[in-house]
């Protein structure tokens, strides 16, 4: 039993936790909604003759994020805030994911993971996190990505590095903007930088873009 003097502060949290896994879960739901209901009109654009090659593309690009976003939902709620999420079993499967995607650039991922790290937080949420990061490195890098995760004074603290070229001091407050992208990351998506900051801000971290200091590329250094 809590103390007398604590027991409304023990409902009102209470009630406030609930009602955020509540807004949590509409959210989700919404967004399956959503995703699903544009299934069907993007299969019959697809489908007409008259397409052409690029906006087929295109089409393509979007049923893949559409996807992608269905996944996310649907994974949503498998691990909750207060129980928190191993990182190494997420990076252990996106870089296996990763690796297949990128087999012809035959990158080497030097992995640093501590096993005891916990992301507390949603899992789908630390996948895209991970996922957008990891997959921005595997684009610029030439040979190496690299992540370390590990503790300190209570934080947990995720780097990701590449041997790439690098990101000038200039560019790095226009990439972290929706939209926005340095010439390095071209090949990306200018809002999943943005996707991932707003992510990080909601769990009162950190994100900070530099130079690597063993990589001759550019390094992600996320704090929670």
């Amino acid at each position: 039993m809590y103390p007398r003097e604590l027991q409304q502060v023990t409902q009102q949290l209470n009630s406030l936790l609930i009602t955020e896994e509540n807004q949590r879960t509409r959210y989700r739901n919404a967004l399956a909604d959503l995703a699903h209901s544009l299934k069907n009109p993007l299969a019959v654009l697809q489908s007409q003759g008259d397409v052409s090659v690029s906006a087929k593309e295109q089409l393509q690009v979007i049923n893949q994020i559409i996807d992608h976003q269905l996944k996310r939902a649907q994974s949503a709620g498998q691990s909750s805030w207060h129980i928190g999420v191993q990182v190494s079993q997420v990076t252990d499967k996106l870089i296996k994911t990763l690796s297949k995607i990128y087999r012809d650039k035959n990158l080497s991922f030097i992995v640093k993971v501590d096993t005891k790290a916990i992301f507390k937080g949603d899992k789908a949420d630390l996948m895209e996190i991970l996922g957008n990061l990891l997959d921005n490195a595997c684009k610029a890098a030439q040979k190496e990505v690299a992540i370390d995760v590990y503790t300190t004074n209570k934080n947990l603290c995720i780097e990701i590095a590449d041997d790439g070229v690098g990101i000038d001091d200039s560019q790095q407050a226009v990439i972290l903007s929706r939209g926005g992208r340095a010439d390095t990351y071209q090949a990306g998506h200018g809002i999943g930088l943005a996707i991932v900051n707003d992510l990080v801000s909601s769990y009162q971290g950190q994100l900070a873009i530099g130079n690597s200091t063993t990589l001759t590329g550019a390094v992600f250094t996320i704090t929670f």
